[in-house]
């Protein structure tokens, strides 16, 4: 049987206590991917000893086997600080150079995208929101709503 590698690749842990739309779709994902799915997650780690950053890791979500690999470590994934978390895991791939081709890239922001740009896997991109509302000027706080 062949593999398929998906390498989904967002600002979190997927053992994190994070709660939010996106999370949940990335859990019910993960638990409803066929058998010959290898699913990969570049994310960041809420337990440092336990997931240690930069070092990939095999763990359980739900009954799946997942690869994690954590980029930084963030105690708290829910507080906004003062540099957005999506930034500063977009800035941390692009310094790290990971190498993800042969592999379906599955996104869930469009900053990461933009960090794998040249690779030329096939890529997918999940947008959670109505794209065009929060593009027009002033519909939105999304920082890059005037981004061409």
């Amino acid at each position: 049987m062949s593999k398929y590698k998906v390498c989904i690749i967002y600002p979190s842990d997927p053992l994190g206590h994070k709660i939010g739309g996106t999370e949940t779709f990335l859990k019910g994902f993960i638990k409803n991917t066929p058998e010959d799915f290898d699913i990969e997650f570049v994310g960041l780690t809420t337990d440092i000893k336990a997931r240690p950053v930069r070092k990939w890791i095999d763990l359980k979500v739900g009954n799946k086997r997942i690869s994690l690999f954590p980029v930084f470590f963030e105690k708290e994934e829910d507080v906004r600080k003062a540099i957005p978390l999506s930034l500063k895991f977009t800035l941390a791939l692009k310094f790290i150079k990971l190498d993800l081709s042969e592999r379906v890239l599955f996104f869930n922001r469009i900053e990461p995208a933009i960090v794998f740009k040249g690779i030329g896997c096939p890529k997918i991109g999940i947008i959670h929101n109505d794209i065009l509302k929060i593009t027009e000027p002033g519909g939105s706080e999304v920082k890059w709503a005037r981004f061409p």
